[in-house]
């Protein structure tokens, strides 16, 4: 599910003041004044480095259990982004770390827990500028718990556009179909 209406957070320039944001929606940051208060990680090795300069930090508490996707890609493009999720506190484990899918901005996904908390890291390419911006962050996917794990219960979706999804723990429900025999089988598993 996403909302699109921007909300005023801009993000802390330190991770132990990280802006608290709950839910999906739509995040306007400014990182232009920021300075780089995280670590590197070898997860961010992404064009020969594993920094992310001028960044900011938000403390997104999850409104759902499901894949969350948080991207800069609808934005305005105005920042060379690189970013990155963290699980509970500053110093938590790394779940995902992105720089350039669409262009010179970013996309991570990673599996969350409706009410828990995970640190967002956004920040700028080393070297390149920052600047002001938006974040978006959806949460989506079905299988197994997701209430989108069989054809009577799909997800009803809308025209052309990107969907998210995860069928990690999805169970097999339908029939064997001959127009779907490739390399020996007739199955989609999953």
């Amino acid at each position: 599910m996403l909302f699109t209406s921007a909300a005023l957070a801009q993000g802390a320039d330190d991770c132990a003041s990280a802006q608290a944001i709950a839910g999906p929606g739509t995040y306007n940051f400014d990182n232009s004044a920021a300075t780089m208060d995280g670590v590197a990680d070898p997860m961010c090795d992404e064009y020969g480095t594993q920094d992310i300069d001028l960044d900011v930090w938000f403390a997104y508490t999850a409104a759902s259990t499901a894949t969350v996707t948080v991207d800069t890609c609808n934005g305005a493009g105005a920042v060379d982004t690189k970013i990155a999720a963290y699980d509970g506190a500053c110093g938590g484990a790394i779940l995902a770390c992105n720089d350039d899918t669409c262009g010179l901005q970013s996309s991570i996904s990673f599996p969350a827990t409706a009410g828990n908390v995970y640190i967002l890291r956004v920040g700028s390419f080393p070297g390149a500028a920052g600047g002001a911006d938006v974040l978006t962050i959806a949460e989506g996917g079905g299988g197994g718990g997701g209430g989108n794990d069989d054809c009577a219960n799909a997800t009803a979706i809308s025209g052309p556009g990107t969907y998210n999804f995860d069928n990690s723990a999805a169970t097999m429900d339908g029939v064997a179909d001959p127009m779907c025999d490739e390399y020996g089988t007739q199955d989609i598993d999953l």
